[in-house]
């Protein structure tokens, strides 16, 4: 199976587990706001390189060769009509000056559904209601006027490193509530963007998230009873009441986020089908 040269803008959380799936091409790079001095063995083979995406200036860093473009930085402005149109001045230059990158991936979120009761997928026709939303939403349809568009709407990301254990061990709250939180280890989200760089019928829109939407509260007193050693015995659980784990927005009970389209038409097999199989591989 031949990959394609990639450049992922954003060589962060996700980013670098993009880089650890499979041996890219040599010719393949990732950017970081900031890079440290020395650069970290789990970016792979990848070229690492500083790139601040705002500074117009600084696009021609932007290797010229043929690239499969994957773009984890989220929205860098606040107001929707501003980083439309600056996303319109990068799309413009990038055509311009960088046509051989023609394909993008885009790492988006479930948080552009509304935060209302119902069963949404990818041909639910809604308005977000929300800022954060309406960012991405705006993202999405502004990348798709210059690139051949693929857009992830993940759930949380989750994995070694960051993950709902650490905030319980450190004793910070836990939203309580039976509301479902939708999830994707990162592992899994990294493999669907190497599958969106296969596949030629892979969708331009798709849903990923696990199998198992789960509220917070309920991984929580899961993890507890696995006694798991990094969780010392005893620990106790803090609750926040009121907000969801999507900022500030009241929990709704019945709100959920088809993955249909992911496994029936990308045929894709999660590792981690759910919040358990994923803690047990942190914690193994």
């Amino acid at each position: 199976m031949i990959h394609p040269t990639i450049g992922i803008l954003g060589l962060g959380f996700l980013g670098q587990e993009i880089a650890r799936q499979v041996d890219w091409p040599e010719d393949s790079w990732g950017t970081k706001l900031r890079v440290p001095a020395v650069v970290p063995e789990e970016n792979g083979p990848l070229r690492l390189f500083s790139f601040d995406w705002q500074a117009k200036e600084q696009w021609e860093k932007l290797p010229s060769h043929p690239t499969a473009l994957v773009l984890t930085i989220p929205p860098i402005l606040s107001e929707v009509n501003k980083e439309s149109e600056r996303l319109k001045r990068w799309g413009d230059w990038m055509n311009r000056h960088r046509p051989q990158s023609e394909t993008l991936v885009y790492i988006s979120t479930t948080g552009v559904y509304p935060n209302q009761d119902g069963h949404w997928d990818e041909t639910s026709l809604f308005e977000s209601d929300n800022s954060r939303g309406l960012l991405r939403l705006a993202t999405e349809k502004t990348l798709a006027e210059f690139f051949n568009l693929k857009v992830l709407r993940a759930g949380g990301i989750y994995g070694e490193n960051r993950h709902i254990g650490q905030r319980i061990v450190s004793g910070k709250p836990i939203p309580e509530g039976n509301h479902p939180v939708h999830r994707i280890h990162v592992t899994d989200l990294a493999q669907i963007v190497r599958l969106s760089l296969l596949q030629d019928s892979f969708p331009a829109l798709i849903n990923a998230v696990d199998l198992e939407p789960a509220p917070t509260a309920t991984v929580a007193k899961w993890l507890l009873k696995q006694n798991y050693k990094e969780i010392p015995f005893g620990t106790q659980l803090t609750f926040k009441s009121g907000f969801a784990t999507r900022k500030n927005l009241p929990a709704v009970d019945n709100r959920f986020i088809s993955n249909r389209r992911l496994i029936e038409k990308c045929h894709y097999q999660f590792i981690y089908p759910t919040y358990k199989e994923g803690f047990r591989s942190i914690y193994a």
